[in-house]
């Protein structure tokens, strides 16, 4: 009788998912108890037309440090694994977020944002390994649309609703101690990844052989062998020119799509209360609203990648043209016709959950197309893709501090004040739309010998479509 395979895939999903989760619901904090900075930074003598500028430093500073380490990371990721590394991030990530709630001064502040940046640097790229190693690749769209996607739109939605009233209903109006609460939730979730978690089937003492088969059969490398031969430097000699085109391009896409986000992630709460002087909790409630279609889009993202990818008979190219160009294409006309509801907040923040399913579904098909490129190297090429939207995140960190409205004189702005904010957001959908026509993903980074020419195999056999 034929040995079933184990599941183990399944508990590594859930285990990535949540740190994922994790993860966002960590960084998404800051944009809630923005308003609360402020009153620390008053406390400190800062005049209040700097506030909004010291705040988008202080996103810089994460942005920054975040950047800096996201190559390295990606070549540790890739010599060593991701399961020792992602335990380690979590606990420097949820250290530095703790930090945040003792900090007693600007420079505190800025150590705490820094080494939540240091920890979370590398963390994509291990998931996209983990996907990559974990997953049959017919199904491994869906795996990183639910790990990449789903999770961190999740995380912080819950972040938007449940912070605010947790904050007011079990800690007293304190978010020093809700931030210490969620720091002590990480430290916890780490050691679940490092008890439960390996860095391969093979390595995983609750795996059957039959359950390596349906993960590797199909491409059946030693990725850990590959990546020790080959560094950055004799990656871009052997690069071929649209693999490193196509790099670039996605790259490109990744840069423009962080700037737009941003605006989800470090601003929306702080517009819906001072420009609408809504409370935090109902403010958090409408800001959690175009998370839900960031889920959405990432659950049809990497369903339809998959799905189109079959009917195609392995090919990716135009599937992920189409669905990458065609999200952010829509993401940019429905944030257009959300400017005609900006006086209304709910239906703004409704026309904005639309939205983020178009936005989404694009950032599902960037993971894939990843994937479908980056052979042995994955998790650093990863790296540098996150590396050039953090650069691009820096820059549109402090466009937007710049841009912003400012309170005057106890005076909050009016909600038409921040045309300018969403114009950006809308220029940087459009780009990132146009930018997706372009990149040929048959045309991997490399050809490895012994990797097939396409990252897909022929789907004849049906215990591959199965997690």
């Amino acid at each position: 009788m034929t040995e079933a395979p184990t599941n183990v895939r399944r508990k590594v999903l859930w285990l990535g998912f949540g740190l994922s989760w994790l993860l966002y619901v960590h960084r998404y904090v800051f944009a809630l108890i923005k308003t609360d900075l402020k009153e620390e930074f008053a406390k400190f003598g800062i005049p209040e037309t700097d506030h909004n500028e010291l705040l988008s430093y202080l996103s810089a500073g994460f942005s920054a440090s975040y950047g800096l380490f996201q190559v390295p990371a990606g070549m540790v990721i890739d010599l060593f694994g991701a399961h020792l590394f992602l335990t380690g991030s979590v606990v420097v990530w949820s250290l530095g977020f703790g930090l945040l709630a003792l900090a007693p001064s600007t420079t505190l502040m800025y150590a705490s944002r820094y080494t939540l940046g240091i920890g979370q640097s590398g963390v994509l790229a291990g998931i996209g390994r983990l996907t990559k190693v974990w997953f049959p690749a017919e199904s491994r769209s869906s795996a990183q649309g639910l790990l990449g996607v789903t999770a961190s739109r999740s995380g912080a939605f819950c972040c938007y609703l449940f912070f605010p009233l947790a904050m007011t209903y079990l800690f007293a109006d304190t978010w020093q101690t809700a931030v210490i609460a969620l720091a002590l939730v990480g430290l916890f979730w780490a050691f679940l990844f490092y008890r439960h978690a390996a860095n391969e089937p093979a390595e995983h003492p609750q795996c059957n052989t039959a359950e390596i088969a349906l993960v590797r059969g199909v491409e059946a490398f030693d990725t850990n062998a590959a990546s020790k031969r080959m560094g950055i430097g004799q990656l871009l000699k052997t690069a071929s020119g649209w693999g490193l085109a196509n790099a670039v391009l996605i790259a490109l896409a990744a840069s423009f799509s962080t700037v737009a986000d941003a605006f989800y992630s470090s601003w929306m709460p702080q517009f819906l209360e001072e420009s609408h002087g809504l409370e935090k909790k109902v403010a958090g409630f409408y800001s959690a609203l175009p998370l839900i279609g960031g889920m959405a889009g990432g659950i049809i993202g990497g369903l339809l990648g998959d799905k189109l990818v079959r009917r195609n008979n392995g090919s990716t190219t135009w599937v992920r043209r189409f669905t990458g160009s065609l999200g952010k294409g829509a993401g940019a006309i429905l944030v257009a016709v959300s400017l005609l509801f900006i006086d209304q907040p709910f239906i703004f923040a409704l026309i904005l959950c639309v939205a983020k399913i178009g936005a989404d579904i694009s950032l599902a098909t960037r993971w894939a197309a990843v994937t479908d490129i980056g052979g042995p190297v994955i998790a650093t090429l990863f790296a540098l893709t996150n590396a050039a939207a953090i650069g691009a995140g820096i820059v549109g960190s402090l466009v937007y501090g710049r841009i912003v409205p400012d309170v005057a004189g106890g005076v909050t702005p009016e909600p038409t004040a921040w045309y300018p904010v969403l114009y950006v957001v809308i220029g940087m959908y459009v780009l990132c739309s146009l930018t997706w026509l372009i990149p040929d993903t048959s045309k991997p980074l490399f050809q490895e010998p012994s990797e097939p020419h396409s990252s897909y195999p022929s789907f004849e056999d049906k215990e591959l479509r199965e997690y």
